[in-house]
């Protein structure tokens, strides 16, 4: 049996505008995704389960090995997504899975947390075929590929998309924001393929682009518990003017001590929240409103 592991990820700094060209702060989460490859049940199929972090099967589907046609599943969108992306996979790769395999995929995350089911995916079909993750993603998913980064790093990084390969490099993160940051599920989650296409990339600025690039590099340096609610709420106020949208923090948590940014696409998924009181009195407040999970810094991303 081979086996293959890909991180999540989360994107701190740069949503919408990483598309464009920005400086991105991207990190990879503890938590993530396995894949296993073993011999086929029978000859010329490939037999594929899912598995969510409770080792429950939520999806399950059987494809011919050499055509990919599908014979069963059970959720027709997954099985002719999981399709179309084999067949990109087989333009790089053509005698990938032809004589067919038992896979089976196991998460670490609830796969509607928004912390990379697709991506890591990718990365380990990717890893598994031998083929580039980052255009195996633009044929499937599209986006800047910064998921696709953080799938295979062991730290945080800065991400940069390019017309050639993207500019990847080691970036550490400030210990304010490791001491004092919070990711708060908000219980919705979001397509971020449907944002990226929705986004109009020709309102960026190259004064925006500098403005995000600055905040992103500083969140990297050593600066204060102040200084560092000051960057996030001005890459807040930057994004929100940008897109047309009103900032998570001003809809739903005005009473909030600290500050609020939202992460990726906004409306869903995450948010990052910074607070200077006691971690069981900022889990509290959230889990009062409504929204019961949330990790720490240090519980749920990978800092090295």
């Amino acid at each position: 049996m081979e086996s293959f592991y890909a991180h999540g990820k989360l994107l701190l700094t740069g949503e919408y505008v990483v598309l464009t060209g920005a400086m991105a702060l991207a990190v990879p989460t503890r938590l993530g995704q396995f894949l296993n490859i073993d011999k086929p049940e029978k000859k010329n199929q490939i037999n594929w389960t899912s598995l969510d972090q409770n080792n429950n099967s939520w999806f399950m589907c059987s494809l011919a090995g050499d055509s990919l046609e599908i014979i069963e599943s059970t959720a027709s969108q997954y099985s002719r997504k999981l399709q179309s992306i084999l067949r990109y996979l087989r333009e790089e790769n053509d005698v990938f899975l032809t004589m067919g395999a038992s896979i089976t995929t196991k998460l670490e995350f609830d796969r509607f947390f928004g912390l990379g089911t697709s991506s890591s995916l990718i990365s380990l079909l990717a890893q598994a075929s031998d083929v580039d993750p980052y255009s195996l993603n633009r044929k499937a998913f599209g986006g800047s590929g910064y998921d696709i980064a953080c799938a295979t790093s062991n730290h945080p990084i800065f991400f940069k998309i390019s017309s050639e390969a993207p500019s990847i490099e080691k970036a550490k993160i400030n210990k304010s924001l490791i001491d004092h940051g919070h990711f708060v599920y908000l219980e919705r989650k979001q397509n971020s393929k449907e944002e990226v296409l929705k986004f109009d990339v020709n309102n960026v600025s190259t004064e925006i682009i500098s403005a995000i690039n600055e905040i992103t590099q500083q969140l990297s340096e050593p600066s204060s518990y102040i200084e560092m609610l000051e960057l996030i709420t001005r890459h807040e106020k930057i994004i929100s003017h940008l897109i047309g949208q009103s900032m998570v923090q001003q809809k739903l948590f005005k009473d909030f001590w600290g500050g609020i940014k939202s992460l990726g696409a906004w409306g869903g998924d995450f948010i990052l929240a910074v607070s200077n009181r006691e971690e069981i009195e900022t889990k509290r407040y959230f889990a009062d409103k409504g929204f019961a999970t949330s990790y720490s810094f240090r519980e749920l991303i990978l800092i090295e």
